[in-house]
């Protein structure tokens, strides 16, 4: 029945779909955050505490590690801007441009009472480059702040407000803790030196927790492909269904065309050519339903890639790969699916085929 035979390669097609619709966009989603951490972060190692802090003495000793050539604490607090509670983050004056490589717009050299903002914060706060804005910290010093840089949306870093540690020590509360840590190597330095003196410092201070780029990718690549899998795991109950599908429609379709079958075997048609004609049939509708899966699923990945925010997905990236694998064990499960039907067919007796109604 062609409705039957079109129900069954629609129900492949869906699972097939669906695959690739989430490898696409995963895919894409990884390849924009680990393309924008190696192009945007320049920092080698990076140091938080287990309850979100750390002892400022260990940021200032991990900050005289002699592999270091730039390092910066970053210590986040809540300050009141316009009115409005903010969360703002404190670093050292001359290493942003350093650590991190982000396509500012003005000055990132801040100085006493100068913030930068990233682009999207500062279009929603209504303020440009060179406005002054009324802040005031927690311990209930008022001052105003200039804002004199913008850093893209797409930014590694989540904060959205940035001031330099001057401006925190001359208005803020005084602080023991620092939140974060982010150093660069020294040009010919050894980071298995600097990591080494991390861990020695780690054994005073066991709270600190020390990684590096590459962990940090890797971790991220690692959450990617792990939801993939889930996903896909999902996703395979569709695809069994799909198949067994595939092997009731067959094997109506022997006993459908049971005569048909016995006339064939009479004019000279033997087993194998039977499960061979039986399988060809399975293996054709396996294909075009894995291949409109394929491409429609990609279609609806790059949709979604183009309607979320380029800052989680910004490229659309195809995986190849991954595609082609689906394609060869969908047409592997096809000839699978067949196997049964294809035998029926060939052990069919002729003479009672050709007796059939």
């Amino acid at each position: 029945s062609p409705r039957r035979t079109a129900a069954t390669a629609t129900a492949l097609t869906i699972g097939v779909t669906l695959m690739t619709t989430g490898a696409v966009f995963a895919n894409s989603v990884k390849q924009t955050k680990i393309g924008g951490l190696n192009r945007m972060v320049n920092a080698d190692f990076f140091v938080n505490g287990d309850g979100g802090s750390i002892p400022v003495e260990a940021t200032n000793r991990m900050a005289a590690i002699s592999e270091f050539v730039v390092s910066t604490p970053i210590r986040n607090l809540p300050l009141t801007i316009d009115g409005k509670l903010q969360e703002v983050s404190a670093v050292e004056a001359d290493t942003i441009d350093t650590l991190f490589k982000l396509d500012f717009t003005g000055s990132t050299k801040l100085g006493l009472n100068e913030m930068l903002v990233k682009e999207s914060v500062a279009k929603a706060s209504g303020l440009s480059i060179g406005e002054t804005t009324n802040v005031e910290f927690s311990n209930g010093v008022k001052t105003q702040l200039k804002l004199i840089g913008t850093f893209p949306e797409e930014s590694p870093m989540t904060w959205g407000w940035m001031i330099s540690t001057a401006t925190l020590a001359a208005h803020g509360p005084e602080t023991k803790q620092d939140n974060f840590f982010a150093a660069t190597l020294a040009d010919g330095a050894s980071a298995d030196d600097a990591r080494t003196a991390l861990l020695n410092l780690k054994k005073e201070y066991p709270t600190l927790n020390i990684t590096d780029r590459e962990a940090i990718i890797d971790e991220f690549s690692q959450e990617i492909d792990t939801l993939l899998r889930i996903i896909s795991a999902l996703l395979l109950f569709a695809f069994i269904i799909a198949l067994i599908g595939i092997a009731i429609t067959l094997g109506l379709s022997v006993y459908e065309r049971t005569r048909e079958i016995g006339l064939m075997r009479a004019v000279g048609m033997d087993r194998r050519q039977v499960g061979a004609m039986i399988r060809g049939e399975s293996v054709i509708v396996t294909v075009f339903g894995t291949l409109i899966g394929v491409l429609v699923g990609i279609g609806m990945g790059a949709v979604l890639v183009v309607a979320v925010a380029d800052a989680v997905a910004k490229a659309i990236v195809i995986p190849i790969g991954n595609v082609t694998a689906m394609g060869a064990a969908s047409i592997v499960a096809g000839l699978v699916a067949s196997l049964y039907p294809s035998i029926k067919a060939s052990r069919l007796n002729v003479l009672d085929s050709l007796a059939a109604v």
